[in-house]
């Protein structure tokens, strides 16, 4: 013969049980987005990184291109050509 009730005290330890497992599965979620945006930030900065390194190298190469292209570019006088008044 099976009983169709439960008591208010099974049913309050039910309760808990579904409170504490629903407590549990958030804890897991949020754990887990945490590490996927602590994963993400640490990519972030990596990349940001690489982009400050990128741009210190072309600022190196801007400077040694200017340097070669004064060094290197043809002096031309200036020539100043007077016509001959008959």
């Amino acid at each position: 013969m099976s009983v169709d009730f439960v008591s208010p005290f099974d049913q309050n330890l039910i309760s808990s049980v579904k409170v504490q497992n629903s407590t549990n599965t958030m804890k897991v979620f949020l754990q887990r987005s945490l590490a996927i945006i602590e994963d993400n930030g640490n990519r972030h900065k990596e990349a940001i990184n690489r982009i400050a390194s990128l741009e210190v190298e072309a600022a190196k190469w801007r400077a040694t291109t200017r340097t070669v292209w004064r060094v290197e570019r043809p002096k031309v006088q200036p020539s100043v050509a007077f016509a001959e008044v008959p």
